[in-house]
């Protein structure tokens, strides 16, 4: 029994570091071992090679990249580390989960305009109402093209710029806390999109 759980350690052991490879190769944090010839095709070491790869069409000039995407892949990296390629998909897909339910039980933050008698309004447009507790939903898309934005720290909610056009500019502003559900888009300035946001109250 104790042999059979060093085993299962190991394994295990094994298959975390093989998706932690995996994830790595797929941010360009780390590169497939291999070289590029003297027409630019790249082709990989003799440590990275592994039978997967004999089913791959062979570089030319105008794909000079195929064993390095090859090499990326999910199933290849679970072939060179001599695991499962449907446990690590399965890992992964425990991964992925637990990071959003974690993501989703984080507050977030929203700096908005207080219109009358305490309207939680748009700074921007100036037409969205926030309503503590009811929720707001609108599939978030890339290049601001729609979802609910925030920022993930209080801080960084109260120091938003907003354009000169903004329809409430020059309103009173407090800062909304929320709760974001739903698909998320990050943006370089640090703001993030949700397709549903529920406002929790108003941070004093």
């Amino acid at each position: 029994m104790e042999m059979e759980m060093e085993i299962n350690d190991e394994q295990e052991k094994r298959e975390l570091e093989a998706l932690a490879e995996f994830e790595d190769r797929q941010i360009r944090k780390i590169h497939p071992d291999g070289k590029f010839d003297n027409a630019g095709r790249w082709y990989p070491s003799d440590d990275e090679w592994c039978p997967c790869c004999n089913s791959v069409r062979s570089p030319s000039r105008a794909y000079p990249y195929n064993y390095m995407v090859h090499c990326r892949t999910l199933g290849h990296v679970a072939n060179l580390y001599s695991v499962s390629e449907k446990r690590l998909r399965a890992l992964r897909r425990g991964r992925v989960a637990r990071k959003k339910r974690e993501s989703e039980s984080q507050p977030v933050y929203k700096l908005v305009a207080v219109v009358g008698e305490g309207r939680l309004m748009s700074i921007f447009d100036g037409v969205t109402e926030y309503h503590i507790g009811q929720s707001l939903r609108q599939t978030a898309q890339q290049n601001h093209g729609g979802g609910y934005y925030f920022y993930t720290t209080e801080e960084k909610a109260r120091n938003a710029v907003f354009p000169e056009n903004a329809a409430l500019r020059e309103f009173p502003r407090v800062v909304l806390k929320m709760v974001a559900k739903g698909k998320r888009i990050k943006y370089e300035n640090g703001k993030v999109s949700a397709s549903q946001v529920t406002p929790c109250g108003v941070v004093l």
